[in-house]
């Protein structure tokens, strides 16, 4: 097993009632799956604003692994290690 922290920025903290969370994951977790897994164990209140119904990432969230952003093409592939930190950041737009 690992351990991964997630930060949870603007109002993906709100939804979450808390910032920073500690998720415990089997090894050879990619970014995704380590999402969908906070999501489902530990909070099922982000599902909406993470997960789309077509089981993506929802448009306009942004991940970082160590402050590196993760393309949505490696989403899936990249494999997370222990004490990774993985960051989710709403776009925000406006003008």
């Amino acid at each position: 097993m690992i351990e991964v922290t997630f930060l949870c920025e603007l109002q993906l903290e709100e939804l979450a009632g808390g910032r920073q969370f500690v998720v415990q994951l089997p090894e050879n977790t990619a970014v995704f799956q380590a999402i969908e897994t906070l999501c489902d164990q530990s909070r099922p209140e982000l599902r909406p604003g993470l997960i789309s119904d077509a089981g993506r990432l929802s448009g306009g969230i942004l991940v970082f692994v160590n402050q590196r952003p993760v393309s949505s093409e490696a989403l899936r592939t990249q494999v997370l290690k222990n004490r990774d930190s993985v960051m989710l950041y709403p776009a925000i737009s406006g003008g």
